[in-house]
């Protein structure tokens, strides 16, 4: 689905949709506290998160020098698990 998406839609398109997708997403379990309604959201956001995260990646490694990619992998694997 992400390399489908990549092709047909700019890459940051599908990257800001997902995220906003994800931020839509979370305000539904406040408004419609039901279990059926907690688990299409948490669908959703798991596949919004894996088009997201896959986007992100490709973009990284097609953008980044092949001698730095550890590196930024590294700073922003740092970066997203430390502020968990």
């Amino acid at each position: 689905v992400s390399g489908w998406l990549g092709r047909r839609v700019r890459e940051t398109s599908v990257v800001r949709a997902c995220w906003g997708a994800q931020a839509a997403l979370l305000v539904v379990p406040v408004v419609v506290p039901h279990v059926a309604a907690l688990l299409a959201v948490a669908a959703l956001l798991g596949f919004t998160n894996m088009v997201g995260n896959v986007v992100t990646s490709s973009m990284r490694q097609r953008m980044v020098p092949r001698h730095l990619l550890g590196r930024v992998g590294g700073a922003g694997r740092l970066l997203g698990y430390g502020s968990i």
